[in-house]
């Protein structure tokens, strides 16, 4: 059997397929009205190219070819439209995907460089556990007295990453807190701790050669010259050392004031 009059029956079953599916529909559609009236009218022209093709397949086959290619090519873009759309679809996807990821990166990489500037930004006031005394005479009226007394100091570290400005201390008690004085007078009142530099606040200071005074002396924010008198009536006094910046966070500590040993000890 020649080539074409192989495809030109194999054209003329297609087409008695076709005939057959038509069939099924009108059925189901109806032939009373003029969709189901149309719909028989193809299915029957289907049928007499499919038993014309395989009847007459050298003469007629023709006809049935190019309808069974036709249908054919139909298929085929078809099938090259839905390959080419998922195909897109999957470069679309992945595309979005990398936008993301892109994205993801790029947020996760402004918050580390947010964190680290946040951190870099920060000045952290840090009060220490040692502290430094020193004997002096304070003065009255602005002229050096006689009296003999020990000036405690307590050490407020910066352990941050810039400078902290506009710091203040302060001696408190649960009733009230008063400023007490940075050691060095160009600091005064309120300092500036350098990174990783630390400054001596003059927080108390006990009177010399008495027993059994449980009276301390504090100065204020610009130095002793108009220090104040403490009655803390018991030996051991616990109380607060609080230090604040323009630009920190405010610190602060527990202090144990002993009379009877002339020390105190940061908690």
């Amino acid at each position: 059997m020649a080539k074409k009059t192989e495809e030109a029956i194999n054209a003329g079953v297609f087409l008695l397929f076709i005939a057959a599916i038509v069939f099924v529909v009108g059925w189901y559609v109806g032939y009373t009205n003029e969709t189901g009236q149309i719909i028989g009218i193809f299915g029957f022209l289907s049928l007499f190219g499919g038993i014309v093709n395989i009847k007459y397949p050298e003469k007629y086959g023709h006809i049935g070819i190019s309808i069974m290619n036709y249908f054919k090519g139909i298929g085929e873009k078809s099938a090259n439209y839905n390959s080419k759309n998922k195909t897109e679809m999957n470069v679309k996807d992945n595309k979005v995907k990398g936008d993301l990821t892109a994205i993801n990166a790029k947020n996760s990489q402004i918050h580390i460089i947010n964190k680290d500037k946040t951190d870099n930004d920060k000045a952290i006031l840090q009060i220490g556990k040692k502290t430094e005394d020193v004997l002096f005479n304070p003065p009255f009226l602005g002229k050096e007295t006689t009296f003999r007394y020990k000036c405690i100091r307590i050490i407020v570290e910066n352990t941050g990453q810039i400078a902290a400005k506009e710091c203040k201390g302060y001696f408190s008690t649960d009733v009230s807190s008063v400023r007490v004085c940075w050691t060095v007078p160009t600091e005064r009142p309120n300092a500036t701790i350098n990174v990783g530099d630390a400054e001596r606040l003059d927080f108390c200071a006990f009177p010399m050669g008495v027993k059994g005074n449980y009276s301390i002396i504090v100065p204020n924010e610009n130095g002793w010259d108009n220090f104040g008198h403490v009655d803390l009536n018991a030996p051991i006094v616990k109380l607060k050392v609080r230090v604040s910046s323009g630009n920190a966070e405010p610190t602060e500590a527990i202090v144990v004031i002993n009379c009877e040993q002339k020390t105190i000890e940061i908690q």
